[in-house]
């Protein structure tokens, strides 16, 4: 799956010496596999495999489908992956939404995950721009905040850190733990070796393993996703709205990483009313992809919206009673005429 050009080669024999309780053994496959006996891979111990769904020439891929039903029976949780080469974000966005098309009638286990690493002449800025249009797009489409696939290298030199509200899926062979994960705090994949051998499977094959954060939670849905999209952290939020005033409650996706009481902060509001408002029964115990119930946020001088695709500030602002100016110095935005759907801003009360 990756290109691996600043990684090393990883025999399958290697151990691993401190892997978390609760991470599970996972392969992703695509059709350079061929033809796979799920029954026993998950005999070999395989409890995870990202499925290619697609790449960017906007074709499927070959085996999606054999794979997709066959990990299915075979009772194996399952993730979709795409190899994306977008160059433009409009690229970026097309291609999202490929992915979108290919996957939305299927029943998977774990989030979607974004291969992005043939970056060709982009610079990184521009990099981090069509990384960001994709996930959110994908986000907005799924309902489900995506996971970002990187080697070691470019989550340290490439990745910006307003992009790690997005899980992050690391490749780093020869290494019992990844090199660096950059400006993520922990990592949901591990991609430890690209010549591994499976059970089931001829040839080689990538080994990784996943936390329990990979998981989509069984409780939350990517059903009705019309009502919220991903914030610029990679989690959701929508409010409840009359036609013209604040919300009087906001609705927001947990990301990953998130805690209740960064979520309080965020909000200017209390661990214990999102815990009452929520009937949360452990504060230490949160899911990404559950939504919460934030307490209305008028009475603090702002309320939160997610831009929806063909907003504008003008148009924001006049629904909302304020000017552009306001919104943009509240929200830090340098260019009016530049915002992206999917992300969060604050508008005045």
């Amino acid at each position: 799956m990756l290109l691996a050009t600043l990684c090393l080669s990883l025999a399958a024999t290697t151990t691993f010496s401190a892997v978390d309780e609760t991470t599970y053994k996972g392969i992703d496959v695509s059709s350079y596999q061929g033809s796979i006996d799920f029954a026993s891979v998950a005999d070999d111990g395989i409890e995870i495999v990202y499925i290619r769904a697609d790449d960017g020439s906007g074709s499927v891929d070959t085996y999606f489908e054999r794979n997709y039903a066959n990990a299915k029976a075979a009772g194996l949780k399952i993730g979709f992956y795409h190899y994306i080469t977008a160059t433009t974000t409009d690229e970026a966005v097309q291609q999202a939404q490929f992915l979108y098309s290919t996957i939305k009638d299927k029943a998977y286990d774990c989030l979607p995950a974004m291969d992005f690493e043939d970056f060709s002449d982009l610079s990184n800025d521009e990099v981090n721009e069509i990384g960001k249009a994709y996930l959110v797009e994908l986000a907005a489409l799924t309902g489900y905040t995506p996971v970002l696939y990187s080697d070691a290298y470019d989550a340290e030199n490439v990745w910006s850190s307003d992009l790690t509200g997005y899980p992050l899926w690391v490749a780093n062979y020869g290494v019992s733990a990844p090199s660096s994960i950059g400006s993520w705090t922990d990592w949901a994949g591990f991609q430890y070796s690209d010549t591994g051998s499976v059970s089931g499977i001829d040839g080689d094959v990538d080994l990784d393993y996943f936390k329990s954060t990979i998981l989509i939670d069984n409780s939350s849905s990517g059903e009705d996703t019309g009502s919220s999209s991903a914030d610029s952290n990679g989690g959701t939020g929508s409010s409840d709205t009359d036609s013209n005033g604040p919300p009087t409650e906001t609705v927001y996706t947990i990301k990953y990483g998130d805690t209740l009481s960064a979520i309080a902060n965020r909000y200017d509001t209390t661990v214990s009313a999102l815990v009452s408002l929520n009937a949360i029964a452990n504060a230490n115990l949160i899911y990404a992809g559950d939504t919460l119930l934030i307490p209305g946020t008028a009475s603090t001088g702002t309320f939160s919206y997610t831009i929806q695709s063909g907003d504008t500030l003008w148009a924001i602002a006049e629904r909302y009673g304020t000017t552009v100016a306001a919104i943009a110095s509240l929200n830090s935005i340098e260019n009016p005429n530049l915002i992206y759907a999917g992300d969060m801003i604050e508008i005045p009360a």
